[in-house]
């Protein structure tokens, strides 16, 4: 009697946890330890996606609850004695509906699966990595039945690589030729692993899409799942360049380099510091702020303000509207509160008090949840708002709900722009700024020139391109590691390259020249603002100092002899020319950071050879 109580109780504890964690008690071995490695070896025989920190997760929860024992760094069955029963009692098949269960379970697989569903697919499953995907909607017409593959806890190295023609080869009755696969992934793939991809793909004869599951996110977010995959296929099956982009890039495929910013900028607004990230155009603070909103571990609400309509209630608007959404998203279960009535708030007065009492009810609502979080506000081309007359009751708006006790270390802001004029300046007609010295300052430059050519690489394997490395690293040094100006270059190097096809040193010195040439190119509209006069008196004869000779001490670029007025004007030049990285500090002095940029200078402002 009992060893019957003893195991109804063992029963019941097995049965509380998810598939992944009893499939894990029945692979224990009854009399031996169980390792790490041992078992994501076992589960991925057994077709179970689970990486090291997932398993880690489902070991920890068995032992909590008595099922296992750790024993120095392995585990072992708690109860070897029942175990045998347990099995004997489910019968054998249910290792098969468990690893069934624990794909299923995977948060990849069931956001795949959804985001397939909302689009219009009716999804298939074909076996433990792959979905077949058919569609009666004219729009999908073109590519169903489309056989979609998981790359769920996979790296993509060769043995992917041959795992998904094998698979999609099966999908589509053995001929590949003209079909179209796509490929979900959660984690950046190596460039050597895309280069394999796209080899297959045109070894093969058929398209692969890749789908980020960043991309899904996104685009569940903005309730755009259908355009967001019509635009991904049409990229893929298309003759696009996907390196003449200008929107902001956030996918896994897309983003480049950054990581330990990313890394640094979530600790920081996580322990509730407000942050302000500013630099040239086109360097990628947008594209900072949507992946960082895609890796946060808060709910996000990302506004960009070049939208802004004129009133407060637009902003107040987008940030609940985006901090429901993602809310919605990360926990479904969660009953949240209606929003507020905007249009029936008579005034300005009105909506500062519906969103502060709004902010601090989602607060409250999340306290409940496991760690506490809280909400983050990502206000992109704050410039916009700057020079408004609403700037001043905006910011204190902000600056008060950060500061309500409720809120304190648990609502930060991170805003982008063009200057950190708003952090700096104390007094504004007449009035004090409420953002003065409020954030913490995040200058953003280009890319370590090792990202910038792992960028140039992986958008070249994605469309069948490849370079030898001269020309590589003429095009990555002439761009200085600025994102989008280097994607330029390629563009040039590429155009009418048919493809697969491969960029030799001599077209990619003669793109750098063609673009060179361009009267719109990036040099003369945006660094040197050449229709708009030009930068002011005092940095543009730094500019002209340093493309006339460089590296120099600071002191070569500030006349001696100036009036206090004019030393702090030539100061104040220097530092934001070095705030905007324009200008950086090399081994011998201060130097132009973007080689095309100085062979610009001398050529068309100083007419000089370069």
């Amino acid at each position: 009697l009992l060893a019957a109580a003893g195991y109804r109780d063992y029963a019941r504890r097995w049965a509380e946890g998810s598939a992944l964690e009893r499939l894990l008690l029945f692979l224990a071995p009854s009399d031996a330890p169980l390792t790490v490695n041992t078992l994501l070896q076992t589960l991925h025989d057994q077709g179970v996606p689970c990486d090291e920190e997932r398993l880690r997760g489902a070991l920890g929860s068995l032992t909590q609850r008595g099922l296992l024992i750790r024993e120095d760094g392995t585990w072992r069955a708690a109860q070897p004695l029942l175990l045998p029963v347990l099995r004997w009692e489910q019968g054998r098949e249910t290792p098969t509906r468990l690893a069934q269960r624990a794909r299923e379970e995977h948060p990849l697989y069931t956001e795949t699966r959804r985001f397939l569903e909302t689009v219009g697919f009716a999804v298939h499953d074909l076996d433990h990595t792959g979905l077949l995907c058919t569609s009666e909607r004219p729009l999908w017409q073109d590519i169903s039945p489309l056989y979609v593959h998981l790359a769920l806890d996979r790296t993509l190295d060769m043995r992917f690589s041959q795992n998904l023609c094998e698979s999609a080869r099966k999908a589509y009755g053995g001929d590949l030729r003209g079909r179209t696969v796509a490929v979900v992934i959660d984690q950046p793939p190596q460039i050597g692993d895309l280069h394999q991809i796209f080899a297959l793909r045109a070894q093969e004869g058929f398209t692969v899409v890749p789908l980020p599951r960043s991309l899904m996110t996104q685009a569940r977010l903005e309730e755009l799942e259908q355009e967001t995959l019509r635009e991904q296929i049409d990229r893929y099956t298309g003759r696009v360049d996907l390196y003449d982009v200008t929107d902001a890039v956030t996918d896994v495929l897309s983003f480049f380099g950054r990581s330990s910013l990313l890394a640094d900028l979530r600790r920081r607004l996580t322990d509730g510091r407000s942050l302000i990230i500013f630099g040239l155009r086109k360097v990628g603070k947008s594209s900072v702020l949507g992946r960082l909103r895609e890796e946060s571990p808060w709910p996000v609400a990302l506004v960009d303000l070049e939208g802004y309509t004129g009133t407060l209630r637009y902003v107040y608007e987008e940030a609940f509207r985006g901090w429901t959404a993602a809310i919605r998203l990360a926990y479904p279960d969660l009953d949240l509160a209606a929003p507020p009535d905007w249009e029936g708030l008579p005034n300005a007065a009105a909506w500062a008090q519906a969103f502060r009492r709004a902010v601090v009810d989602l607060l409250g609502q999340l306290s409940s949840l496991s760690g506490r979080p809280g909400l983050l506000l990502f206000l992109d081309e704050m410039d916009v708002l700057f020079e408004r007359s609403e700037y001043l009751e905006f910011a204190s708006v902000l600056r008060s709900v950060a500061q309500d006790p409720h809120c304190r270390g648990r609502f930060a802001l991170l805003v982008a722009g063009l200057e950190p004029i708003l952090n700096r300046r104390d007094r504004m007609d007449g009035t004090r700024n409420p953002f003065y010295r409020f954030f913490g300052e995040i200058p953003l430059g280009p890319l370590d020139l090792e990202d910038a050519r792992t960028m140039v690489l992986s958008i070249g394997g994605q469309m069948g391109i490849t370079y030898d490395e001269d020309a590589l690293t003429l095009l990555v040094e002439a761009g200085g590691g600025h994102p989008f100006l280097t994607r330029q270059l390629c563009s040039r190097a590429i155009r009418y390259l048919e493809r697969p096809g491969r960029v030799e040193p001599s077209r990619a010195s003669g793109a750098i020249e063609a673009y060179l040439r361009d009267p719109h190119n990036y040099m003369a509209e945006t660094l040197w603002g050449i229709d708009a006069g030009g930068p002011p008196p005092e940095e543009g004869e730094i500019l002209r100092t340093l493309a006339q000779e460089q590296p120099l001490p600071t002191d070569a670029l500030i006349p001696s002899g100036l009036l206090p007025d004019q030393w702090r004007r030539h100061e104040l030049a220097l530092a934001h020319l070095r705030d905007q990285s324009v200008v950086q500090e090399g081994e011998n002095g201060l130097e132009l950071t973007i080689p095309i940029y100085h062979r610009w200078i001398r050529r068309y402002i100083l007419n000089l050879p370069d």
